[in-house]
């Protein structure tokens, strides 16, 4: 199955303004990253941004888990045609949650199945599903599906 576009090479891959990253969006992402990858079922895997094309436009999250696939090597920039099947954004000093809770609508309506929304400046993590209301959580144990148990919040945040 072709799950891969090759498009133009572009500075933007998305339709909103890029912003510099800050060392703690990178630390939460990189811990995220490296927790996820701990506990998910073998066959998948959370990934740092990947540009998949939505039902509206191309978006990017932060995190982003697929089904685990090989290395390939590819000298083009690729756009994957499938989104993830779990998507996370780190909000940033020059975004409002208004604004991540806009975006992880349009990526559910996408085919994403869930969407976390972190928040650094309070520790918290709000779950986004189509089924069920953004729910946002603090300090306590969330489950996702695909992961072989639960993680807490204060683990992602490594708060003691």
């Amino acid at each position: 199955m072709e799950m891969l576009e090759e498009v133009d090479i572009a500075y933007e891959t998305e339709e909103e303004e890029d912003e510099m990253p800050s060392f703690t969006h990178g630390q939460l992402q990189l811990r995220l990253l490296n927790t996820l990858n701990s506990l998910l079922e073998e066959r998948y895997e959370a990934y740092p941004p990947i540009t998949f094309q939505g039902a509206k436009r191309r978006y990017t999250p932060d995190v982003a888990i697929f089904p685990k696939r090989g290395y390939v090597r590819q000298k083009t920039y690729l756009v994957e045609k499938i989104p993830p099947i779990f998507a996370v954004e780190i909000i940033s000093p020059g975004q409002t949650m208004m604004e991540m809770v806009f975006k992880c609508e349009e990526m559910l309506e996408s085919g994403v199945e869930e969407c976390w929304i972190i928040e650094p400046a309070n520790d918290t993590i709000t779950v986004c599903r189509k089924d069920t209301q953004f729910v946002r959580h603090r300090g306590e144990s969330l489950e996702y599906g695909l992961c072989t148990r639960p993680l807490t919040v204060d683990e992602i945040f490594d708060v003691k």
